[in-house]
């Protein structure tokens, strides 16, 4: 298991696949507290649009781990400002499950879809899956950072309006969640540099 995952042929060549629901709740790390789906000049993580197709967004308990292990683990000064926002799914979210092996082996994959490096390539997949399926709100796939316990999402957000409530009241700052701070502080070993409280 070298080198990256296989790049997908085309969408046409995809055989079915059957979305799993997903009813939990999903946490992110914002800047505000509206979910704006928007998209990037290029790609900045796993499941991002490769030119700006669409709109993704990681969200997952451990999204600490997620957001923060791309910036040496550490939340600066400034980031208390920002929300720690959760979503609830209204109704079962129709998602991609790319942590079932059975649907790695039916698609050629293997893990490095969800934990190796080679982000073009996931990329790539997602905008492949995308297209293919009409009807799926994201992926689910394993955690990297966050550990393999944690489950993580990435939603194509222009097609979750009729799927999410939120963030409606479950949106606070991140310098007002002292004891959520604390223990992804403790349990990832982040360094938190703004006053809690």
């Amino acid at each position: 298991m070298t080198g990256p995952p296989p790049l997908p042929l085309s969408s046409a060549v995809l055989p079915p696949i059957a979305p799993v629901p997903w009813t939990a709740a999903l946490w992110r790390i914002q800047n505000g507290t509206e979910i704006v789906a928007r998209t990037y000049p290029a790609p900045r993580y796993r499941f991002d649009a490769p030119h700006g197709e669409y709109s993704a967004c990681a969200s997952q308990l451990g999204t600490f781990a997620e957001v923060y292990g791309d910036r040496a683990w550490r939340l600066g000064e400034h980031e208390g400002s920002r929300y720690l926002v959760r979503l609830v799914p209204r109704a079962p979210l129709p998602l991609v499950d790319l942590a079932d092996v059975r649907l790695l082996a039916l698609l050629g994959l293997d893990e490095r879809i969800s934990v190796g490096d080679d982000y073009p390539t996931c990329q790539a997949w997602a905008l492949v899956l995308r297209q293919r399926f009409p009807e799926i709100a994201g992926i689910h796939y394993r955690a990297r950072k966050a550990g393999a316990t944690e489950a993580n999402v990435a939603l194509f957000l222009d097609r979750c309006g009729e799927y999410i409530v939120g963030p409606s009241d479950d949106a606070h700052m991140l310098k007002e969640c002292e004891n959520v701070v604390l223990e992804a502080a403790d349990v990832y070993k982040l360094v938190v540099k703004f006053v809690l409280g």
